[in-house]
């Protein structure tokens, strides 16, 4: 019973992510729609599919340390907390995400684009659209107290 309680939050946590790295998909493709329509000869409409698959792609590799951070919160923090309240979990996810793309695009060995503001803007709609969607299904991914 016990495992099946665990395995039932780990789900919960794998929602979460895939909700936010969802969100970042559709946020790429309405960034593109728009820098589509604004400028109509310089930017091609192949922009449409091509910067999604590589939001989707580029920002897989932000899942593992999201994980690291969901995983104890959705184990060790009670769900009575404000941390769950789902504008502060949103604001906190969004900062979170803008740190994770921050520490990123500051290590030695990578060359950050000339504007950084979308890079910062994506991790934090991927942060938030995480921690909305972790806060707002996590009353039925339940605890693992014993009922």
């Amino acid at each position: 019973m016990l495992l099946a309680r665990i395995l039932k939050q780990f789900l919960g946590v794998l929602v979460a992510v895939l909700g936010g790295w969802l969100a970042g998909i559709l946020f790429a493709f309405a960034w593109a729609a728009v820098d589509v329509t604004t400028h109509p000869g310089e930017v091609p409409a192949i922009a449409l599919f091509v910067l999604p698959w590589i939001v989707a792609l580029g920002s897989a590799a932000f899942i593992y340390p999201v994980l690291l951070a969901l995983v104890p919160l959705y184990f060790f923090v009670p769900r009575s907390s404000p941390l769950w309240r789902w504008p502060i979990c949103t604001s906190l996810g969004a900062l979170a995400g803008v740190c994770i793309v921050f520490g990123f695009l500051s290590r030695p060995n990578v060359n950050p684009p000339e504007s950084k503001l979308s890079w910062y803007i994506l991790g934090a709609v991927i942060g938030s659209g995480t921690c909305f969607v972790g806060s707002t299904t996590r009353e039925h991914f339940g605890t693992l107290k014993r009922k």
